[in-house]
């Protein structure tokens, strides 16, 4: 089987899911992902579902797949370790992240879209403190950083929370693309600067998304 078509089987999965849910789905910006070749997208971690939104939003209006840095010890499942390495998704281990770090900036450079949560940990409530491994794998790779944040998917699961239908059915969930950023653009930019603009820009991005969930 062509390792993609496991995975396109997997969004058609995903998206089926959503519709049982009826999740309300709003893509804000989507014309933001329309450009070619590799891309870091640094998304937001408020809940357990954001990689399948952000991949169905994504896949939606572009067709392409992403490849998510996923954290080591979910690849040792008997089902779904497998499964993702087909998928092509890149194991990281916490302590020693070099190795998926070096498989990122390949896979960028080959032109694929690289998915990475840059808080490092699902935040319940707000946009955490980011890691710099987004700002330093664009910068290497030469591509473009797009922010997305997922807001609402959180209604569905998150950290700390029994899963409810009657909570999740008919959430809103908004998926807001972000103006892409070229660190790498800027000789002798700093990565910390860098990675605090990226923040501020999620952080404006999250209660814009805050408002509309609201109305």
């Amino acid at each position: 089987m062509p390792r993609d078509v496991l995975y396109r089987g997997a969004v058609l999965l995903g998206r089926g899911l959503f519709r049982a849910l009826d999740l309300q789905r709003v893509i804000l910006h989507r014309e933001r992902l329309d450009r070619p070749g590799g891309a870091v997208l640094a998304i937001t971690h408020f809940g357990y579902l954001d990689f399948a939104l952000a991949e169905w939003a994504v896949h939606r209006q572009t067709g392409r797949l992403t490849r998510f840095l996923i954290t080591a010890p979910v690849f040792d499942h008997r089902v779904a370790g497998p499964l993702l390495r087909t998928m092509r998704h890149i194991p990281v281990e916490r302590a020693a992240g070099g190795p998926a770090y070096g498989k990122a900036v390949a896979a960028l450079r080959a032109g694929e879209l690289v998915g990475i949560f840059p808080e490092g940990q699902v935040n319940v409530d707000d946009v955490g403190l980011l890691k710099t491994g987004a700002v330093r794998m664009a910068v290497e790779a030469d591509v473009p950083i797009i922010p997305i944040v997922v807001w609402g998917g959180q209604r569905v699961l998150t950290k700390g929370q029994r899963f409810s239908l009657r909570r999740a059915r008919h959430s809103r969930v908004i998926i807001s693309i972000g103006e892409p950023m070229f660190p790498g653009d800027r000789p002798g930019a700093d990565v910390d600067l860098n990675t605090l603009h990226l923040y501020t820009a999620l952080r404006a991005m999250v209660q814009e998304s805050k408002l509309l969930i609201e109305r």
